[in-house]
């Protein structure tokens, strides 16, 4: 019996999911990233959710000898805003939102987020692809 569960666990972890139409200009980001420069280092893995419905990402960052950041971040198709968008939390207890836009071979995201002490901030990233 228990041969038979541990089988079943690698079949259904070896699925690989693809992403919703809305998400498909994302499915580059899917697996696991690291950058490193100046002192700082991201590592980043990301993973299709929920079908392909939502797109996973998980963040470490090292800041030199500062403590170690986590964030979690979804990202999803909104029905009623008909458009993507993010929710992202860290865990020194900052959040953030992002409104994500596929465009001339970029994708542009427009940030919110709140920091831990309350203080507000905004942002807009650009991936050329």
């Amino acid at each position: 019996m228990i041969r038979t569960f541990l089988g079943l666990l690698v079949l259904v972890g070896g699925l690989h999911a693809e992403p919703i139409k809305e998400l498909s200009f994302l499915n580059w980001m899917q697996g696991t990233w690291v950058h490193e420069s100046e002192g700082t280092t991201v590592k980043m893995k990301s993973r299709w959710l929920d079908g392909g419905k939502s797109l996973e990402r998980n963040f470490e960052i090292q800041m030199g000898m500062e403590p170690l950041k986590k964030m979690r971040q979804t990202i999803f198709w909104d029905p009623a805003k008909k458009e993507v968008r993010s929710w992202g939390f860290y865990s020194d207890g900052a959040f953030g939102t992002g409104d994500w836009e596929s465009k001339d071979g970029s994708v542009e995201v427009r940030r919110a987020i709140t920091y831990a002490d309350g203080t507000r901030g905004k942002a807009t990233n650009v991936w050329k692809l």
